[in-house]
C-alpha cells in the first residue's frame, strides 16, 4: 500500500531539474490534498455521528495549516516572554544584592567557571 502512494506521488512530481518555486507548489498541492483527506474522514464521522439536517457543518471552515500558524505564534510570543522575564530576574537578583556580596571570580577560578558554563549550555 505504502509503495503505490509513493509511485503514485513519484509520478505526479518528478524530482528532475525542479525549480524552487515548482518545488514550492508541489508542496502546497501536497498540503492541500492532505488537508482535505483529513477534512473529508472528520466530516465522514460527523455525518454518522449526527444525522440532523439543517445543521452547519462546522469541519467546512479547519484549515490544519491555520491552526499549525496560530500554535507557531503562541510559541512565539511564550518563548519571547519567558527570555524577557529570565532577563527580568537576573537583573532583579543583582539590584537586590549588595555589591559587597557579589564576588568576583579572577584567573583560574574564571576560566574554570566559564568552561563549566560552555559545557553546560551545549
Amino acid at each position: 500500500s505504502s509503495s503505490s502512494i509513493l509511485t503514485s506521488n513519484a509520478s505526479r512530481f518528478p524530482p528532475v531539474n525542479r525549480s524552487s518555486k515548482e518545488v514550492g507548489n508541489n508542496a502546497k498541492l501536497a498540503v492541500d490534498e492532505k488537508n482535505s483527506r483529513v477534512k473529508d474522514t472528520l466530516r465522514k464521522s460527523y455525518r454518522t455521528s449526527s444525522p440532523q439536517q439543517g445543521i452547519v457543518d462546522p469541519l467546512s471552515v479547519i484549515s490544519l495549516d491555520d491552526d499549525v500558524a496560530n500554535v507557531d505564534a503562541l510559541l512565539f510570543r511564550a518563548s519571547t516572554y519567558s527570555v524577557i522575564t529570565w532577563i527580568g530576574l537576573i537583573f532583579f537578583a543583582y539590584w537586590i544584592t549588595p555589591p559587597e556580596q557579589i564576588e568576583w571570580l579572577e584567573g583560574t577560578e574564571r576560566n574554570a567557571a566559564l568552561v563549566e558554563l560552555s559545557i553546560l549550555s551545549t
